[in-house]
């Protein structure tokens, strides 16, 4: 059930440029960034402080795994990640 959640959720994050691009024109404007937070908490029927933190956390798996495909010996060979999201293109990798 949480991973049909996160699945809406990355889906409906993606959606809201205000929430990911600081050239966004209403990036730095709290009562905009509050008004998408709070409707991605409706779509998804969870609290918005949750939304909040579980996207951060999103990010962080996200980034962690990038890096995994950085190291190691085979630094060459294409990444596989076992982590579901991950080939979803979670976020654009230029940006992490």
């Amino acid at each position: 059930m949480e991973q049909k959640r996160n699945n809406s959720l990355i889906a409906l994050f993606k959606e809201k440029r205000v929430l990911r691009y600081p050239t966004d024109l209403h990036f730095k404007d709290r009562n905009t960034k509050h008004d998408a937070w709070a409707e991605l908490a409706v779509d998804v029927n969870m609290d918005t402080s949750e939304v909040e933190k579980t996207i951060p956390s999103l990010i962080g798996q996200f980034q962690c795994e990038l890096k995994k495909g950085k190291s190691g010996f085979a630094v060459d060979a294409p990444y596989n990640s076992k982590w579901a999201f991950f080939k979803r293109r979670l976020f654009p990798r230029d940006k992490y």
